[in-house]
């Protein structure tokens, strides 16, 4: 009787096995209910998000639009201006000026070259008749700095558009009225032979009648 009772203490009573068990099976069923599809608050935030971001970016698109392609700056119509200028320098004075490749690059307030009108940008292209393109400008200098200088300048200026229309304008009427005054007095010219001749013939006439 005692060693049935040990054997008894040793194995466990299988109803206690199963409780086990279920406790396991639970725990796993409440796991398994908190990953359940559909069940988290930000699942359901996504398609919004989704829609959202398609709304902005069809905004973006619509200002895209609207905007369009820019306008290019209008460029300035610029030509050359042919000056001459005489520089004399008084005391031998400096003609105030700088040079590079026969081009002004500086030109000092107050001194010669701004008082006879150089500006920066001005090309110098002969000096008392020779060409710079040859010689550069300082080597064509006379040396005796009394003597006055003769310069000729290629000068860029930007075009007024509506002054030249008005000169052009101007230019076509003037040559118009030149050649209507021309054909009028041609055809007087002409009209006045015509009576000449016509008179010629009538003395012809009168004088063959007697």
């Amino acid at each position: 009787m005692a060693k049935g009772k040990k054997e008894d203490k040793e194995d466990p009573p299988e109803e206690e096995e199963g409780e086990e068990e279920d406790e396991g099976e639970g725990e796993m069923q409440d796991d398994d209910e908190a990953f359940e599809p559909g069940g988290s608050d930000d699942g359901e935030d996504e398609p919004k998000k989704k829609r959202g971001r398609d709304k902005d970016e069809e905004e973006e698109e619509e200002e895209e639009e609207d905007y369009g392609e820019e306008e290019p700056l209008p460029t300035k119509k610029m030509k050359a201006k042919k000056l001459t200028m005489t520089l004399v320098r008084v005391g031998g004075e400096s003609l105030g000026i700088a040079m590079a490749d026969n081009q002004v690059t500086a030109v000092h307030k107050g001194q010669l070259g701004a008082k006879e009108g150089l500006k920066i940008g001005d090309i110098i292209t002969e000096v008392n008749g020779k060409d710079t393109h040859i010689e550069s400008f300082g080597s064509l200098l006379p040396k005796d700095k009394t003597k006055p200088i003769k310069i000729k300048v290629t000068r860029m200026v930007e075009v007024d558009e509506a002054a030249e229309e008005a000169a052009r304008k101007e230019r076509a009427a003037k040559k118009a009225k030149r050649e209507a005054e021309a054909a009028a007095a041609a055809a007087e010219a002409e009209a006045a032979e015509e009576e000449e001749e016509k008179e010629e013939k009538e003395e012809e006439k009168e004088g063959g009648g007697d």
